[in-house]
């Protein structure tokens, strides 16, 4: 044991009362000491628990709806003494473990009785939920008790949480008589729904391949989620150059070496910390699935001919996927440049251009260009006394609503572009190298007429 590990959850148990039940949280924590830690401590146990009650909520169902009171365990209005005192919500204990041993049986003269709450809890036993939630859910929506029973606890658990919404996720309608018209789903897939214990992104998946007349089989339906997620989209293309089962073998094939991403910093100090973390061959697939609809975009814009296998599933995917978003930028940068161009089609001058929200300023005086460097942090102050001797040239982008703000310095020295930075030497965007390349074109063009009217330049 090189460090020290820590595990702590929430759970919740269930007494009954006169007129209904009380909820009592516990917070379970567990430390288990590191190596070098035990060498230095008197009392030698590996490993330390405690088990602490810091909240309860009394539920009574006045009129058969339900009435809640909370407490929790803590120093009232600075009397000095730890006792229960009514809720001031400093304890986030509500996402939590139900503890289902003692139920229905704790609350057996309650609305709860048949709300099979305990079989959720039995199936994801370590997955934390709102159950004071679902005492409201339940009590609005009494056949969630058929989700539970049924075994479709991510469809329970998602009801619960209220974590749906939007049209990419499945509806649940709760006026349903049956179970087929809660669900929106035909007897088989619904029992393919509970085969794989869909979530409502699933059901959503269920939903729209039922209404365009494809049938999923259980095992393809899960390939495809932990490929695509839930992606009508591809599922309703009917331009899709062939089948989904080869897609989707066609990415497990070619992602097995694709990147995987990094965890974020925020990863241990949110709810995220009570998961695991994706199978990795899940992730790369994902990570893969994105990339390929990507490049499939990419090469309709490119005028690629998608019928042809060869540009639509390529071999050694990741080398021409990288190679296709190079020649992409390119077209975009090309359409930019002709765009700033069409829209400066009459300037002579081009020092007067603008296009993509930005603007040529230059600079009145040795002040302004010490003023930008400082502003952008980068190093043009310096530059002052090259300017003055001719030596170089130093103009600001700026963006056309914020005329005064700097946002890129660009120098232009010897008829070309030396160099464009921003804040902190940062390179360009794509539409301040679209702006400045056509300043370049422009100023050459303005250097050719002077050139062929005979023109002596100053400077």
């Amino acid at each position: 044991m090189p460090a020290q590990t820590h595990d702590e959850r929430w759970f919740v148990y269930v007494d009954p009362t006169k007129d209904g039940f009380v909820f009592r949280y516990f917070h379970a924590h567990q430390l288990m000491k590191s190596d070098g830690y035990l060498d230095v401590v008197i009392h030698k146990e590996r490993i330390e628990r405690d088990i602490s009650e810091n909240s309860r909520a009394i539920y009574t169902f006045p009129k058969g709806k339900p009435k809640c009171e909370s407490y929790e365990w803590g120093v009232y209005k600075q009397r000095g003494d730890c006792r229960w005192c009514p809720d001031q919500g400093k304890i986030a204990c509500m996402e939590c473990i139900l503890y289902p041993r003692n139920l229905p049986q704790a609350w057996e003269h309650t609305p709860m009785k048949y709300s099979a709450l305990e079989v959720l809890s039995t199936n994801l036993p370590t997955v934390s939920m709102r159950y004071e939630d679902a005492i409201e859910k339940y009590i609005e929506f009494p056949k969630m008790e058929w989700i539970c029973k049924m075994g479709l606890n991510k469809i329970a658990k998602g009801i619960i949480n209220s974590r749906y919404s939007g049209y990419q996720t499945g509806k649940v309608n709760i006026k349903g008589n049956t179970i087929y018209e809660i669900l929106g789903l035909t007897k088989v897939n619904t029992r393919i729904l509970q085969a794989v214990d869909g979530n409502h992104d699933i059901l959503r998946l269920l939903q729209v391949a039922q209404q365009i007349g494809l049938q999923f089989k259980p095992e393809q339906l899960k390939e495809y989620y932990e490929t695509f997620g839930c992606n009508t989209d591809l599922l309703k293309q009917a331009n899709r150059k062939t089948t989904l089962h080869k897609i989707v073998k066609y990415i497990t094939k070619e992602s097995e070496n694709y990147p995987i991403g990094e965890q974020g910093v925020c990863w241990g100090y949110s709810y995220m910390r009570y998961q695991e973390r994706e199978d990795p061959r899940i992730e790369r697939k994902q990570n893969m699935a994105k990339d390929w609809l990507e490049y499939l975009k990419w090469c309709k814009e490119l005028g690629y001919d998608l019928n042809n296998m060869f540009f639509y599933m390529p071999l050694n995917f990741r080398k021409v996927h990288d190679r296709t978003a190079k020649e992409y930028q390119k077209l975009l940068d090309k359409k930019a440049l002709e765009e700033i161009l069409g829209e400066n089609g009459n300037i002579q001058n081009a020092f007067q251009i603008k296009g993509k929200g930005l603007l040529l300023v230059v600079p009145a005086s040795a002040e302004d260009i010490k003023a930008e460097g400082a502003a952008l942090h980068h190093c043009v102050g310096t530059y002052v006394d090259r300017v003055a001797r001719g030596e170089t040239n130093i103009f600001f982008i700026r963006k056309e609503k914020e005329p005064d703000k700097p946002y890129f310095t660009m120098e232009w020295r010897d008829n070309d572009i030396v160099q464009c930075r921003g804040s902190r030497n940062c390179g360009m965007t794509p539409e301040v190298k679209a702006f400045t390349e056509a300043f370049k074109k422009k100023m050459l063009e303005t250097i050719e007429k002077d050139k062929d009217k005979g023109l002596r330049r100053c400077g």
